[in-house]
């Protein structure tokens, strides 16, 4: 059984490296930080104060890009350390993942 009384733990803010929408979900959007929130991306929506998923990535690297495709059923991502991600949409813990650069 859940305490009422019991606190939620404050998070402090950390820079925010890249933000999208997510097409066909009001009010959804992505976002990739760094800091104590470096090695997962989030979905988020307005209505939750807290993300609602978070998802994996490698903790030494952020996010620089983050976007849909123009069908927005392909989310990409653009990773400091080089590496592009492609996922589809609605399941992005499955990728393909290109070392396109050195970063």
């Amino acid at each position: 059984m859940e305490n009422d009384n019991e606190e939620e733990e404050d998070w402090d803010p950390e820079a925010i490296t890249a933000i999208t929408y997510v097409p066909e979900k009001e009010g959804q959007f992505i976002v990739g930080s760094k800091g104590q929130f470096a090695g997962f991306f989030y979905l988020c929506d307005f209505k939750n104060e807290r993300p609602i998923q978070a998802y994996d990535l490698p903790k030494e690297t952020t996010i620089k890009f983050i976007s849909f495709n123009n069908f927005g059923d392909l989310l990409i991502l653009g990773l400091a350390n080089g590496d592009i991600r492609v996922s589809h949409g609605s399941n992005p813990n499955k990728f393909l993942s290109i070392k396109e650069h050195d970063g």
